[in-house]
């Protein structure tokens, strides 16, 4: 599975209530990156639980790595 986003929960929930355009553009995407027609991995997702945006858990607590952006992201080298 590949994470394509470093937003947390808190954000994706900011963008939903104070842009809700913007949120649903982001749903809208989340599904089309696993269209069938695609050429991308059909194992992408926008939120950090791998999951289609529109049934991610965005009241989820989040660990303090996800928190601060990094998301899994870091190899050694995280924040440099």
């Amino acid at each position: 599975m590949h994470l394509l986003s470093l937003r947390t929960n808190e954000e994706w929930r900011w963008l939903r209530k104070h842009d809700p355009d913007a949120f649903e553009r982001a749903v809208d995407i989340d599904i089309r990156l696993r269209h069938p027609d695609t050429d991308l991995n059909p194992a992408r997702f926008l939120h950090h639980s791998c999951v289609p945006l529109c049934e991610a858990d965005l009241d989820a607590p989040e660990s303090p790595a996800k928190r601060t952006g990094f998301n899994h992201e870091c190899e050694g080298m995280c924040g440099l």
